[in-house]
């Protein structure tokens, strides 16, 4: 997911009570140990032990999620820093940003493993391959570039049988890795067979800021400027399944619980919202910031959601009471 229009991280440490009935419980907000910095780029560790958080402010802080302490800072770019991942192997840290540029990191070490450059525009979106051997990018110059990670150099540039359209907003590849997701800003979602490095078509949606594959990866949901609606496209017939509605502005976030099949968005609006994929439809819903939400990232065994939102904090969340 990709980040970089980037609000404060400040606030008290913070220990609030979900109402009656909320699908996760607020547990923690996030302060900086040094001055104030602005991020919205989150990415857990498959452990779930340690947050990683991008950085107007060109840094790579790292969070250890149980004592709410900051643990490491990393300062590599030039510039604002727009993206975060982690390899699902949990060795590495990719980071990207408006300098042009990706930076590997040892996830252990935190020691800068590379430079990864190519793109002519910001680098807008980051996603590991499940296997994390690959690496994707998307950018501003309406590019996506598969990386070889072990080898730190560029493997091929994905194009479609037109020129992309707009920047690159969103990325995601399905849980076994065959299919990747990319949403761009005039309107369409293309879809890639990885295997064989084949374009499978595209998908018409408005201004898409946000894509995520179901667990089986016969199913899409994607999300951005599109009067709050997600809609959740079956792959099979390239059909929308459903218009799922619910927020009051644009959607700009999305993120699949893999085991229980729940879809947490984030709006313009500040709400969070839980959505059951079987049903369709909303089963509940959090006043989680005050102003929009740029970011969410779930732990592996998705017991803990992170947020980061315009109103300047980063929060945690416990999903492992959902729906009680």
């Amino acid at each position: 997911m990709s980040c970089a229009r980037c609000p404060v991280v400040a606030a008290a440490m913070l220990t609030a009570l979900a109402p009656p009935g909320a699908w996760a419980q607020e547990i923690a907000t996030l302060k900086p140990s040094a001055k104030v910095s602005s991020s919205d780029c989150l990415a857990f560790y498959p452990d779930g032990k340690t947050l990683v958080v991008g950085s107007f402010f060109k840094t790579v802080t790292f969070w250890d999620v149980a004592n709410r302490k900051e643990t490491a800072t990393l300062d590599g770019h030039a510039k604002a820093v727009s993206a975060v991942a982690v390899s699902p192997d949990g060795k590495l840290i990719a980071s990207a940003g408006w300098d042009k540029v990706i930076i590997l990191w040892d996830a252990n070490s935190k020691e800068k493993l590379a430079t990864l450059t190519g793109h002519e525009d910001w680098v807008t979106a980051l996603a590991f391959a499940p296997d994390s051997k690959s690496l994707v990018s998307g950018g501003k110059d309406r590019t996506i570039r598969v990386w070889q990670v072990e080898g730190r150099k560029q493997l091929t540039t994905l194009t479609v049988p037109e020129k992309m359209r707009g920047a690159i907003n969103a990325l995601a590849y399905s849980t076994d890795g065959k299919r990747l997701a990319a949403s761009e800003f005039f309107g369409h979602i293309d879809l890639w067979d990885m295997e064989a490095g084949k374009h499978l078509g595209s998908l018409a949606q408005d201004d898409v800021r946000a894509v995520a594959f179901n667990a089986d990866g016969t199913r899409l949901a994607a999300g951005g400027d599109d009067r709050g609606t997600i809609k959740l496209w079956d792959l099979a017939k390239k059909e929308v399944a459903a218009d799922m509605k619910g927020h009051a502005k644009a959607v700009t976030a999305l993120a699949v619980q893999r085991k229980g099949g729940l879809l947490v968005s984030g709006g313009a609006d500040g709400a969070v919202k839980f959505w059951d994929l079987a049903a369709k439809k909303e089963v509940s819903s959090l006043e989680a910031h005050k102003q929009a939400v740029r970011s969410l990232a779930l732990t592996a065994d998705g017991a803990m959601l992170a947020t980061s939102g315009e109103d300047g904090v980063v929060k945690l969340w416990d999903m492992t009471k959902i729906g009680k």
